[in-house]
């Protein structure tokens, strides 16, 4: 197949792009040793093990014989406060932080959204929303409860989130004592909006460039972002 000059120069930028979007993902097994869940990553070796540019998460997965754990700096704050970041394996999924007002712009006239408002301090967050887990029956549960999930989020000095789950490895039918490897998932689900809803409205004064970056970011905040890797669990030495 011949192609000419600046078509090849295209396809060489195109790949240039879909790799720089590429995420970075961790590529070892990692065995926790003492790990608090209370947001503050200090515990963990920095930099943290992965980072994906579209979401603008920082990453690592670790496990012991009991837990595995996630712990993540994020920039991206504003979305993770709206919707939630969401660590999945097979078909189970865990978001936290849950914002109870996260379809009240899809849903403002039922009457059961009414009095729900945004939560937006990392201390307001006081419950985690599940998926798929067919041994809990319920779909939100606090963060201080008999299952054994625990997660914590505060913000940095630079407005960063930082953020730790702990999620029994039964939960996710995990076996500690086979190294096992098996893909996941992190997601920023963002927030819901219907279509109508959706338009930015233009405001005098502001600049072409400046409302086509907010448009960006509108795009952006209503539409889940993520990446997948896989992970194989560390066995103790």
């Amino acid at each position: 197949m011949n192609f000419s000059f600046p078509v090849f120069c295209i396809l060489i930028a195109q790949s240039f792009s879909v790799f720089a979007q590429a995420p970075k993902l961790q590529s070892e097994s990692i065995w926790a040793k003492s790990i608090k869940i209370d947001g503050n990553i200090n515990e963990w070796q920095n930099p943290l093990k992965g980072y994906d540019k579209k979401t603008k998460i920082a990453y690592s997965i670790a496990n012991d014989g009991q837990h595995i754990y996630l712990a993540i700096k994020t920039s991206n704050s504003n979305k993770a406060r709206a919707g939630g970041i969401t660590f999945g394996i097979n078909t189970k999924e865990v978001s936290f932080p849950y914002n109870p007002a996260r379809e009240l712009f899809k849903y403002s006239s039922n009457p059961a959204n009414k009095g729900k408002k945004f939560l937006n301090k990392p201390e307001d967050f006081k419950q985690i929303e599940l998926s798929g887990f067919k041994t809990i029956n319920k779909s939100v549960i606090s963060i201080y409860n008999e299952y054994g999930i625990r997660a914590a989020i505060i913000e940095d000095e630079q407005k960063n989130y930082t953020y730790e789950l702990a999620v029994p490895l039964k939960l996710f039918d995990l076996n500690p004592d086979q190294a096992a490897s098996f893909g996941y998932i992190i997601k920023l689900r963002g927030i819901v909006v219907p279509e109508n809803n959706s338009k930015l409205v233009h405001k005098e004064g502001r600049s072409r460039k400046m409302e086509q970056e907010l448009e960006e970011q509108m795009t952006d905040f209503k539409r889940p972002t993520q990446f997948a890797g896989k992970y194989k669990l560390a066995l103790k030495q």
